[in-house]
């Protein structure tokens, strides 16, 4: 009983976070800089500031990015890089904590119910 209702809370929670992001709408960036400060776009970095581990894709756009993102279960957040007509993309399966600033990368996390929907979809 207990175990029903704490997926059942999470199925409500995801429901309500679901609502505010569409398959257009692009993620939230991580906090800037290690201690807060700095931009927010740049490249991903986990805890102890490393590039963390990912897969990469090359020549896609930053939404396209993001949908091969959500449609993995391992992937927790994404890089995009632009620059001119060189596309780089990388699904990152390590928790991102911030962005080290560089131009032309951009970060984003993988909103909360992506990341629960793969627990919540076992209902």
């Amino acid at each position: 009983m207990l175990y029903n209702n704490a997926l059942l809370s999470l199925q409500m929670l995801a429901n309500a976070v679901h609502a505010q992001w569409t398959s257009e709408t692009l993620w939230p960036l991580p906090p800037a800089g290690r201690h807060g400060k700095g931009s927010k776009k740049g490249s991903c970095r986990s805890l102890d500031g490393d590039k963390g581990h990912f897969n990469v894709v090359w020549d896609i756009s930053e939404l396209a990015c993001q949908k091969r993102c959500q449609l993995s279960t391992l992937c927790v957040a994404f890089e995009h890089l632009n620059v001119k007509k060189y596309q780089k993309c990388e699904l990152h399966i390590e928790a991102v904590m911030y962005v080290y600033p560089m131009p032309g990368y951009v970060c984003r996390i993988k909103p909360l119910q992506h990341l629960l929907g793969r627990y919540v979809g076992l209902l």
